[in-house]
């Protein structure tokens, strides 16, 4: 057994995955902002998406994400379309810029998963996923069957 703390660990590699995606978000002329990504990718995901998905499963202020979501805007990489079914909300739709900025973000996410993986077998990290989604459990609220738990 580590004389290591657990919170050690679980912080050295919280820190290493972010560090190595921002090095490597960089290295692709990827300028935007992280909270810009993630809202990015949210809007990809969810189907149906509005302001206040984001905000919810992000939990950030609405107002924060009202900026993120104009500026997004602005650089072409979404629009805002009437919802059908509620005339006083928006929903969020990803343009060809948005998903090809996307895939190209997935493909960082990839590299940076097997650059961190790669020592490991794959019963190592289904464990490791299986272990890492228990601990996650008890802190995150549990989708019915919700996409927009995929925001974060």
């Amino acid at each position: 057994m580590s004389s290591r703390p657990l919170s050690d660990t679980l912080h050295r590699l919280m820190h290493a995955y972010r560090q190595l995606m921002l090095e490597a978000i960089r290295e692709q002329g990827i300028e935007l902002p992280i909270t810009h990504i993630r809202v990015l990718k949210g809007i990809c995901r969810i189907e149906e998406c509005t302001a206040h998905h984001i905000a919810s499963q992000m939990r950030r202020d609405r107002a924060q994400i009202a900026r993120v979501i104009s500026e997004l805007v602005k650089n072409g990489l979404i629009i805002k379309v009437s919802h059908p079914k509620d005339r006083r909300s928006q929903l969020l739709e990803p343009t060809a810029a948005g998903l090809e900025l996307r895939a190209r973000l997935d493909k960082v996410e990839e590299q940076v998963t097997q650059r961190l993986t790669n020592p490991l077998s794959a019963d190592e990290i289904e464990i490791f996923e299986k272990i890492a989604g228990r601990m996650t459990e008890q802190v995150t609220p549990q989708p019915s069957n919700d996409p927009t738990n995929e925001a974060q």
